[in-house]
């Protein structure tokens, strides 16, 4: 329960890959079936993402835990059939965890995880293909439909960027120098289809100072301003890093075999602020893709974590 705790303490706003649903929204109509495999099938023809069943929201805001479930009316397995029934084609890889929210009576919250699907796109029980839009499930175009069924056809790639654990303490004291943070850059290829050459763009927010790069990137002169769905963020802007990826004399970036770009070594000079990390890449035969993380300096510890986890702020 801590986990949903803390998403409502931090007021972790929903974004494409994060959707809170109250817990009346799980239950036996066909009208409430209809809804749960429009939403999981959505997430799955788009970026993946996080539904948690038994959190009120107000404006795209988790606002309060509203009880929870019966797990005697409501299970883990219930769930699952109803998506597997109504979703096709089947969705794999998918997460149920039930988590309690009251002893007595029992009561559970459901955290449903669904990763992006490689077998997408997936139609729901209505006949029709659904998308993340603005915080909702929209019908997919059909242009949309053909771009996701070009899955199997080309690359997917995206970067993940790392901390050492544990979290590096930050000193900043007024006769220390800020400690030197190496976060660790690695492309993942999520599609079969390997990526022979491919541009990858770090953006770093100019709060932080770069300390030191890996070998090969270009500092692009030019600063650009991007928009976080973490409201403490906001507005920031970045100084870009720009990596040439091609074959040879690298080798290609096979599914499920992660390759390191290098470490990233930056010093943070401000305590109690939160900062913005972007990234995009570019490959052929494959739509750019980019994504927001949020580095959260708290006075004792650094934090990174996209834009729709959980940043503890104690």
């Amino acid at each position: 329960m801590a986990t949903l705790e803390r998403l409502i303490a931090d007021r972790e706003k929903e974004s494409l890959t994060l959707d809170y649903k109250r817990s009346e929204a799980l239950g036996r109509t066909d009208r409430q079936k209809d809804e749960l495999a429009k939403d999981v099938s959505a997430l799955a023809n788009s970026a993946g993402g996080v539904l948690v069943y038994g959190i009120a929201e107000v404006d795209n805001l988790p606002d309060h835990l509203d009880g929870g479930l019966d797990p005697t009316l409501v299970t883990r397995e219930s769930i699952e059939d109803v998506i597997h029934g109504r979703v096709n084609p089947r969705i794999d890889g998918m997460v149920i965890k039930p988590i309690e929210v009251s002893p007595s009576p029992q009561r559970m919250a459901y955290v449903i995880s669904v990763p992006p699907s490689l077998r997408a796109p997936h139609m729901a029980s209505d006949h029709r293909y659904y998308k993340r839009f603005n915080f909702k499930s929209e019908p997919m175009e059909d242009y949309e439909v053909r771009d996701v069924m070009g899955r199997l056809e080309s690359p997917a790639l995206r970067l993940v960027p790392k901390l050492p654990e544990p979290i590096y303490i930050i000193r900043a004291g007024q006769d220390q120098e800020p400690v030197v943070v190496p976060i660790s850059l690695t492309v993942i290829n999520d599609a079969p289809v390997p990526a022979e050459f491919a541009l990858i763009r770090v953006g770093v927010d100019i709060g932080v100072d770069i300390v030191d790069l890996p070998a090969g990137p270009k500092v692009e002169p030019k600063d650009q301003m991007f928009e976080s769905p973490v409201p403490a963020v906001g507005r920031f802007w970045t100084r870009e890093l720009s990596y040439e990826w091609g074959v040879p004399p690298r080798l290609p970036i096979w599914f499920d075999a992660p390759q390191t770009l290098g470490t990233l070594a930056i010093r943070v000079a401000r305590a109690y602020r939160f900062y913005g990390l972007h990234w995009r890449i570019d490959s052929p035969r494959m739509r750019p893709t980019e994504g927001i993380y949020t580095l959260h300096c708290s006075g004792a510890a650094l934090q990174l974590a996209a834009a729709g986890e959980a940043i503890t702020t104690a």
